[in-house]
């Protein structure tokens, strides 16, 4: 039988593949959990737009992801930190500490 993936199913494939499965699996697992529906026309259509959004919506995230990627990697970031005779740091810079930097400088 050939449905159509709704979701990532780790043994099957990827969202909107179409894959063979036995009629018994479909029905009993994965139609009930709506991880798949049946292969025909109308659901092709239906798989197609969500494979289309998914797609223009992850574009539009590394887009983002991009933006400030490149925002961060103009930036240099300094810490006043204790240190000791041998000029070692007390302590460490925490990611609490990174964020409150990038807040400041109206990155985040």
């Amino acid at each position: 039988m050939d449905v159509i993936l709704l979701q990532d199913v780790q043994t099957l494939g990827a969202a909107g593949d179409i894959v063979k499965v036995k009629p018994g699996y479909a029905r009993n697992y994965l139609f009930p959990k709506g991880f798949a529906l049946r292969s025909s026309k109308r659901n092709l259509a239906v798989a197609e737009e969500k494979k289309r959004n998914i797609e223009m919506s992850s574009k539009r995230i590394e887009q983002a992801n991009m933006s400030l990627v490149n925002k961060i990697s103009k930036i240099e970031l300094t810490f006043e930190m204790q240190v000791g005779d041998e000029e070692k740091m007390f302590g460490a810079v925490t990611t609490k500490d990174i964020q409150t930097a990038l807040e400041e400088k109206g990155i985040l």
